[in-house]
């Protein structure tokens, strides 16, 4: 149960990959090759050891066009104004500000990407940025190997303390008291605050509420003024689901 795919009808049809018992497939091929062969999704509360070469991509569906949502990339080394280039990204009418920008806890406001920027460097992991495009659909993020591993993701922790973050895996990942929240309890008080594209607004949910955070999601969350260190991702915190509730969070 740890493996789903969509190409059920065509399984008998295919020599592989053929799950065993212990999951792993009786002909090796790299996790890379298999997903682009079957179009083969991958749901796992504990994905470990992933391994390969070339570029793996993360699709994320926006269904609202026009709204910033709060995202961060899943892979590692996806250049920022290539995803400009690739992405329906608009830039404002009134300046040279493109729709991605980074929060800036110090200042409480948010510093955008300018027009024509060509150094602009990658999206980080673990860091949220908020993202406007003008056109519904897919947007990709292209890298390397997925982090899989316990991941840590620096906090600030003067002036408003608030600090925007991201999912840095690719699969869905859990709050609450047995959950992020939980763990970073010295470092983070215990509210999560995400983007809601369809309703245009901000969900405040609650350490009780124990939602779960999709691949790509960003987040805000605020540091304790006593607390230090970094904001702790673990593995164990990873959930396998099928509900997409990256628009609007559900609780579990």
């Amino acid at each position: 149960d740890d493996v789903s795919c969509n190409v059920r009808a065509q399984y008998e049809e295919n020599p592989y990959p053929r799950w065993v018992k212990t999951r792993i497939p009786t002909k090796v091929k790299s996790i890379s090759e298999i997903c682009a062969e079957l179009n083969l999704y991958l749901h796992s509360k504990s994905i470990e050891n992933v391994t390969g070469s070339g570029n793996f991509k993360y699709n994320r569906n926006l269904p609202v066009a026009n709204v910033f949502y709060a995202m961060g990339s899943p892979v590692a080394g996806q250049d920022i104004d290539a995803f400009i280039t690739a992405e329906p990204i608009p830039q404002s009418s009134t300046n040279n500000n493109m729709g991605i920008g980074t929060y800036n806890t110090s200042s409480d406001d948010y510093t955008y990407i300018q027009s024509g920027a060509s150094s602009s460097g990658s999206f980080s992991p673990g860091k949220g940025y908020l993202v406007r495009v003008n056109a519904t659909g897919d947007v990709s993020f292209t890298g390397s190997i997925p982090t899989v591993e316990d991941f840590d993701a620096g906090l600030t922790y003067t002036n408003n303390r608030y600090n925007l973050l991201s999912n840095p895996y690719p699969a869905h990942l859990k709050s609450g008291s047995d959950g992020f929240l939980g763990s970073n309890s010295s470092r983070v008080d215990g509210t999560v605050w995400t983007s809601n594209a369809t309703a245009s607004e901000y969900d405040t949910n609650l350490l009780a509420d124990g939602i779960i955070i999709a691949p790509a999601q960003g987040f805000y969350v605020r540091a304790k003024s006593s607390g230090s260190g970094n904001f702790t991702f673990k593995n164990s915190f990873l959930r396998a689901e099928n509900i997409d509730n990256f628009t609007k969070n559900i609780n579990i």
